[in-house]
């Protein structure tokens, strides 16, 4: 059996990306699966590398039952480009972030997920589509996720 994957989309953009588990942190996939579909808005960051955040997410359907400082931590100048993290704030509302290219924070993260390799440039053109539209024109787009076998 194939394991299982979310999709990324950004509605606004008709682009999407796959997501499936990585090697670690299994127990965080899950629970972020068991909390789909979500959606949010899509930022960016603004120092240190590029990565496309997804912030203030509802995980409303499965209590959070995972504690940030338990999890296997990765340094996130080291990630390959799509590995994701994830953590919670109060209220069962998490935050997202997928490393699209370079990084020099030597900070550690939960990581549980990586784009898949084939859609890692939609990532690469989206990452930097925002970077440059979210800075510059601060406009508003959407990032949505979904379960791929609910598509």
């Amino acid at each position: 059996m194939d394991e299982p994957r979310f999709i990324i989309r950004w509605p606004e953009l008709n682009k999407q990306v796959r997501v499936g588990p990585i090697d670690r942190n299994r127990k965080l996939f899950d629970w972020f699966m068991e909390n789909l579909p979500a959606r949010c808005i899509q930022t960016t960051t603004v120092v240190a590398g590029l990565s496309v955040n997804m912030q203030f997410i509802r995980m409303n359907k499965t209590v959070c039952d995972w504690i940030q400082e338990d999890m296997e931590l990765e340094y996130i100048h080291e990630w390959p480009c799509g590995r994701g993290f994830m953590f919670m704030t109060a209220g069962n509302v998490a935050h997202l972030c997928f490393k699209v290219d370079w990084v020099t924070e030597p900070l550690a993260y939960p990581t549980f997920c990586e784009v898949i390799e084939e859609d890692k440039p939609i990532l690469k053109e989206v990452g930097w589509f925002f970077w440059e539209r979210l800075l510059m024109e601060k406009e508003t787009y959407h990032v949505e996720f979904i379960r791929e076998e609910d598509t």
